[in-house]
């Protein structure tokens, strides 16, 4: 099975988190995830998030710690989901290749559609930060 990995971001303002709806041309439209993107090969992850959030959301963050990495195997492929705890630097996030985006307090969270590879990442957020 191909494994691609995905550094997220876990971007905390004003006790609401950043999270991002996968648009109708994405595979997994219309779930939730907390954005980022795939890591590119010889890249660090911290590298890539900060690449990513630029290109998706034109914003630039601080990446601050470690959350845990998930695994998760969809039919076509494995993903490992490696989450930052990061900080809002500059800029105000635009939905660049989402369909929206929107600030939820943590308790909000469980509620939402996310993708399965995001559900352990939400538990451990709302048990951080809720």
């Amino acid at each position: 099975m191909n494994e691609i990995e995905v550094a997220c971001a876990v971007i905390v303002r004003q006790g609401r988190i950043l999270v991002a709806l996968r648009g109708s041309q994405m595979e997994h439209a219309g779930l939730w995830e907390f954005p980022g993107g795939k890591v590119d090969a010889n890249e660090a992850p911290e590298q890539a998030l900060i690449r990513e959030l630029k290109e998706e959301l034109l914003i630039t963050v601080k990446v601050d710690q470690p959350l845990t990495v998930v695994t998760h195997d969809y039919s076509n492929v494995r993903i490992r989901l490696i989450p930052f705890l990061a900080t809002l630097v500059d800029g105000e996030p635009k939905p660049i290749e989402h369909e929206k985006i929107e600030w939820y307090h943590p308790d909000d969270l469980p509620v939402l559609p996310w993708t399965d590879a995001d559900i352990p990442l939400v538990m451990e957020v709302v048990d951080l930060l809720g």
